[in-house]
């Protein structure tokens, strides 16, 4: 495809990640970031420059959402501030950080992957009502 038939299905794959964001889905919204960001998508460097100003700058902002960056610092700070219901991305080591309280240094050990089962958990604190599991 050339990057003039390319670029309203990326503007359209931003428009939606926009609205999963508003919808706190934070777990689809890293996703998507994840697949713009993969080499084939990110090498498209004309498709890139057809985008308007407003989607290059909307898709900055929420690539910043689930930036790894710090641990994911920023991240954490808007799921804290989310009312619930939202849904949050479990990357590997944010649930470690999550589980343990402290960063694993990019690798999961047995033992971080022994405490798995309890992040069902931190969904349940991000839903309005119980799960009817437990």
């Amino acid at each position: 495809m050339w990057p003039a038939q390319m670029q309203p299905w990326l503007t359209q794959s931003i428009f939606f990640q926009r609205c999963l964001n508003v919808l706190k889905n934070f777990s689809s919204v890293a996703a998507i970031v994840a697949g713009i960001n993969s080499s084939s998508v990110s090498r498209l460097k004309r498709t890139f420059e057809q985008l308007s100003a407003k989607s290059q700058a909307t898709l900055g902002l929420i690539s910043r959402a689930v930036d790894s960056e710090r641990n994911f610092a920023h991240y954490k700070s808007l799921l804290e501030d989310a009312i619930p219901p939202a849904v949050p991305f479990l990357g590997a080591s944010c649930a470690v950080f999550v589980v343990e309280g402290r960063r694993v240094l990019n690798r999961c050990s047995f033992r971080s992957l022994r405490r798995i089962p309890y992040l069902p958990d931190l969904y349940r604190g991000r839903q309005p009502q119980l799960f009817a599991g437990r």
